[in-house]
């Protein structure tokens, strides 16, 4: 058994593991080299000796990427927060102590980079790879249902440090919410695209193509002022796997003067009209479980919870 790190012929036995790790909901199936190439090797961060393959007679039988967490401001990387994106194995009784060693492996990598803890999938937005290929609108920690993940982990003194619920609303059956104090914004707001903008920080330059984003400002009729956005994203190719054309929802804001006036559901609920009028089918929000206050603005909605990830975290020993 030989564990080295990443070499350029390694691309399509990467993709053949991903296959063969698990079918979820939320990762996409149709991995391929091209695509790998696309979302993972071409980022400009990506480090071929951050990601370690496990090689059984010259056959894949597990891969592990290690990397680093976006710094608050997005504008470049936080070495002090390393990152685990992805583990992957190939079915098997040799699977735990491959686990084990890929991310021992990993945190070495880590460490010697100035890492003080790792954090597994991370939380957008420190989540560096695989948008578009698992999680959903945002990458973040690892899906409930994906067990043989969840268990390595816990194997390996990795502690959950939170959970993150998924919501889907399919638009063929989306209504507005409609009542006086919704009616009374739409006549003193509207809300603009504004799709054409150039991205704003690095991080959305990495990310985010500008032709898969669509950016909505809620603005005040009389004064122009703008007081809100709401910033959605093509899920792609991810939502292939749902038969659908969908968008996740990655930034909801308003100033603070205007706060709690229902100004955060009329935003959502205008731009997913907008939305499902220019042929779009499914909408994803995430939210971390905690968040009572997305929660709710779900439930007004009616977005259904699907899914749910979680987080995972190791604080990494210093003489490692």
């Amino acid at each position: 058994m030989q564990f080295r790190a990443f070499q350029n012929s390694d691309t399509p036995l990467i993709c053949d593991l991903w296959r063969q790790h698990s079918n979820l909901r939320g990762k996409y199936q149709g991995l391929n080299p091209v695509v790998f190439e696309r979302l993972v090797l071409s980022k400009t961060y990506f480090d071929p000796r951050g990601l370690f393959m496990a090689l059984d007679d010259g056959v894949a039988i597990g891969m592990i990427h290690a990397g680093f967490g976006i710094a608050e401001n997005q504008q470049g990387l936080d070495r002090q927060r390393g990152l685990i994106s992805q583990l992957l194995l190939r079915n098997g009784e040799t699977s735990a102590p491959v686990a084990t060693r890929l991310l021992a492996l990993g945190e070495q990598y880590l460490a010697k980079h100035g890492a003080t803890q790792v954090e597994f999938g991370g939380y957008f937005p420190l989540s560096p790879f695989y948008l578009g290929l698992y999680g959903g609108s945002r990458f973040v920690g690892v899906l409930t249902e994906d067990q043989r993940t969840c268990e390595a982990l816990e194997a390996n003194g990795y502690s959950a440090n939170g959970s993150v619920v998924i919501n889907h609303w399919r638009l063929g059956d989306f209504r507005q919410v409609i009542d006086r104090q919704q009616m009374l914004i739409g006549r003193s707001y509207g809300l603009e695209n504004v799709s054409e903008s150039h991205p704003q920080t690095w991080l959305q330059s990495c990310n985010y193509d500008a032709s898969a984003q669509k950016i909505f400002q809620l603005k005040e009729k009389r004064s122009g002022e703008t007081v809100g956005q709401v910033a959605f994203w093509e899920m792609e190719p991810l939502a292939e796997n749902w038969g659908h054309n969908g968008m996740g929802l990655v930034e909801l804001s308003v100033v603070p003067h205007c706060r709690r006036k229902g100004l955060a559901t009329y935003m959502v609920g205008e731009s997913l009209r907008q939305l499902k009028q220019s042929g779009i089918g499914l909408v994803e929000i995430q939210h971390l479980a905690t968040d009572n206050v997305v929660k709710a603005l779900c439930e007004k909605l009616l977005f259904k919870p699907i899914d749910s990830t979680v987080l995972w975290r190791k604080t990494l020993p210093i003489n490692l």
